[in-house]
């Protein structure tokens, strides 16, 4: 039997990742961490993440979250942002809920549920949005997509709703070093490319995990380049 979950697991994550682009129907740059299901109980962390895309506005998000129940965890993030050396102003607020709704390795695909609920300062936006996590754990792989629906309202936007969606890819070589590959998809948005991944453990309760990113635009609307690293310290 096991030979055919991981089939049907590896036929799902494909389907997800050729669904993309037409499942993506979104505003902005769709370019953001792929996120797991599993939650670790009594888990906190501290997170930094930076994004750089080529012409456009640079990014810094500062995080913390930890786990509230056995399968939930939430977080809050402040995000800063800045051009043409002017440094970094806050640009946004968000909090989050991610809920593991499966036990790990209980079926072929580990699933998961994120709730967001961001605040744009400049546009005065609001964007609520719900994300299904799904995850397959081969012997030497991983494979991740989330795939978003979001709701944006705000005074000087269109009310609607938005999709988008991400998928990782990450052979699991050594657990300081794991490549793959990622896809970022949005309405203006298609990006992939290599990523990096790690981590490093401080001692039975600490760890550190990391990512880069390095994501080539393939349409007109997206940047040509874009840099996302991701640094977490579990504690």
């Amino acid at each position: 039997m096991m030979p055919c979950r991981r089939h049907n697991a590896c036929t799902t994550l494909l389907l997800g990742l050729l669904v993309l682009p037409a499942l993506a129907a979104g505003d902005g740059l769709a370019i953001d961490r792929v996120y797991e299901p599993a939650v670790t109980a009594l888990e906190r962390e501290l997170e930094m993440r930076t994004l750089l895309p080529s012409g456009a506005r640079d990014s810094l998000t500062l995080g913390y979250g930890q786990s509230v129940a056995e399968r939930v965890a939430i977080e809050g993030y402040v995000t800063l942002s800045g051009e043409d050396g002017r440094g970094l102003d806050v640009a946004a607020w968000e909090a989050e809920l991610r809920w593991q709704l499966s036990e790990t390795g209980e079926y072929a695909l580990d699933w998961g549920l994120l709730l967001e609920s961001e605040y744009e300062r400049d546009e005065r936006t609001w964007e609520n949005s719900v994300s299904v996590i799904a995850s397959h754990q081969a012997p030497r792989w991983t494979g991740t997509v989330n795939l978003a629906l979001a709701y944006e309202a705000g005074p000087e936007t269109r009310n609607e709703f938005d999709t988008s969606a991400r998928g990782q890819w990450r052979y699991r070589w050594h657990p300081l070093l794991e490549p793959g590959l990622e896809v970022h998809v949005g309405e203006t948005t298609r990006a992939i490319g290599p990523m990096l991944a790690g981590r490093l453990k401080l001692s039975p309760r600490q760890r550190l995990n990391w990512e880069v990113a390095a994501l080539a635009g393939v349409s007109d609307d997206t940047p040509d380049a874009t840099l996302r690293t991701l640094l977490e310290w579990e504690f």
